[in-house]
C-alpha cells in the first residue's frame, strides 16, 4: 500500500515507486468534521482538506495476497483518531511558495541567523540539493506545472515544508504516519484495492507503469485528480507518485504487533535520523 504497500499494488505499481517521492501533508486540528480550504498567506494558492473519520482497521496485507511482500505483515489492528488529509498530492504551486521564500532570502542576503540555543525552534529552508537536480527528470516526465504533484524532495525537506506551512497558517500540519496513510487509502474497505478486487478497474483509479508512459517509453507522473477518488474523496492514492510518511522504515516493524490492537501512536516508527530510510506512500499529502 505504500512503496508499494497497499494490497495488490506491488506487482502493478512497482515502477511508479521509482519515480520521485512526493508529499502529502495532514492536519490533526479538525474543523468540526467538515471539509475546508486552506490558503497560503501572501499567495493565491489554496488547497482542500478532507476529514477522515476515526476507526480501527487491519494494517498490512494477508499472507496469501497476490504480490505481497514480506514487510507487509504480519497484519495487526490499529486504532485511528479523526484527522484531515489533503484531497490530492501537494502541488508545485504549494511547494514552490516554500522554495521561493528561501530563494528570496538568499537573493536579498537575509537568511536568518539562529542562536544555537534556539535551533530547536527554527524552521529550515530547502537547499538546491533537495530539488534542483530533479529538474531534467521533471521536464522529461511532463514538467512542474500547476496541476502536477510536487516531488523530488527529501523526507527532511518535506517535514520542513509542513513546519513552514504550520507557522504561516497557524494551523498544525505534518506528514501522515504510515498507519494513517494506509487507513485513509483503504477508506473503510478490506479488499486489495479501495475499489474492490478486480484489477481491471485500476486504470480508472491510478497511474502505474503500463498506463503512464511518456513518448520516450518510460513511465511519468501526471496532473492531480486525473483519476477517480477513493470512497473518502481522496484522489491519486493508487499510484502517480510515492508519498512520504512520518515513519522511519524497518522491514520487520510489524512483527512486534502481530495479533494485537494498538493505538496509532504505538504503531509509529519514529525517525531517529535526519535522513532515515523512509516508508513512502503513493503521493504527498496533508
Amino acid at each position: 500500500m505504500s512503496n508499494v504497500r497497499y494490497p495488490g499494488f506491488l506487482f502493478v505499481l512497482m515502477a511508479i515507486a521509482l519515480l520521485p517521492q512526493g508529499l502529502r501533508a495532514q492536519t490533526i486540528s479538525p474543523t468540526a468534521g467538515k471539509p475546508y480550504a486552506e490558503s497560503i498567506p501572501g499567495t493565491d494558492v489554496h488547497f482542500e482538506m478532507v476529514p477522515i473519520p476515526g476507526g480501527t482497521f487491519t494494517m498490512g496485507s494477508p499472507a496469501d495476497e497476490k504480490g505481497r511482500r514480506d514487510d507487509e505483515g504480519p497484519q495487526f489492528r490499529v486504532k485511528i483518531e479523526p484527522f484531515y488529509m489533503e484531497q490530492h498530492e501537494v502541488t508545485w504551486p504549494e511547494y514552490m511558495a516554500f522554495i521561493n521564500t528561501w530563494e528570496r532570502l538568499v537573493s536579498e542576503r537575509r537568511l536568518p541567523t539562529i542562536p544555537h540555543d534556539k535551533l530547536a525552534d527554527a524552521v529550515s529552508y530547502p537547499s538546491h540539493r533537495y530539488d534542483m537536480h530533479w529538474g531534467p527528470v521533471f521536464l522529461r516526465m511532463g514538467g512542474t506545472g500547476p496541476g502536477f504533484p510536487a516531488a523530488g524532495m527529501s523526507p527532511y525537506a518535506a517535514r520542513q515544508y509542513t513546519k513552514w506551512l504550520s507557522k504561516l497558517t497557524g494551523r498544525f500540519y505534518r506528514l501522515p504516519t504510515e498507519a494513517e496513510w494506509e487507513y485513509a487509502c483503504r477508506a473503510g474497505t478490506t479488499t486489495a484495492y479501495s475499489f474492490g478486487k478486480d484489477e481491471t478497474h485500476l486504470d480508472d483509479f491510478g497511474w502505474y507503469e503500463d498506463n503512464s508512459k511518456e513518448k520516450d517509453g518510460d513511465p511519468g507522473y501526471h496532473p492531480i485528480e486525473g483519476k477517480k477518488a477513493n470512497p473518502w474523496g481522496l484522489c491519486d492514492m493508487s499510484g502517480n507518485v510515492a508519498e512520504w510518511c512520518l515513519d522511519q522504515y524497518a522491514a520487520d516493524w510489524y512483527k512486534q504487533f502481530a495479533g494485537k490492537t494498538v493505538d496509532r501512536r504505538q504503531a509509529v516508527n519514529c525517525p531517529l535520523h535526519r535522513y532515515p530510510d523512509r516508508r513512502s506512500r503513493w503521493r504527498i499529502r496533508f
